[in-house]
């Protein structure tokens, strides 16, 4: 793994500034890569990895850069998954 999920916990919440969709797209890559690390040790599929919090934030920031950002509750779901301080999910 690239990053433990405290470290990506962080860079979802960063990113939330960010202004250029290449920059999260990257770092969305090198994520679900690590994701599917967990998803593979701990027998996740598909779906875990799709709907995980730290994918629905970068997801969310990339709509708000294309400027189709919509339905806001499962975002903050997902933002409120980044304060939580365990390594779970």
């Amino acid at each position: 793994m690239k990053k433990e999920l405290s470290a990506w916990k962080k860079d979802a919440i960063n990113v939330q500034n960010a202004c250029n969709s290449s920059g999260v797209i990257h770092a969305l890559s090198e994520l679900v890569h690590d994701l599917w690390e967990i998803a593979g040790k701990d027998g996740h599929g598909t779906k875990w990895v799709n709907t995980h919090p730290l994918i629905i934030l970068f997801l969310d920031k990339l709509n708000s850069l294309a400027g189709i950002q919509s339905n806001t509750d499962p975002i903050h779901a997902a933002y409120n998954y980044t304060e939580n301080n365990t390594e779970e999910k």
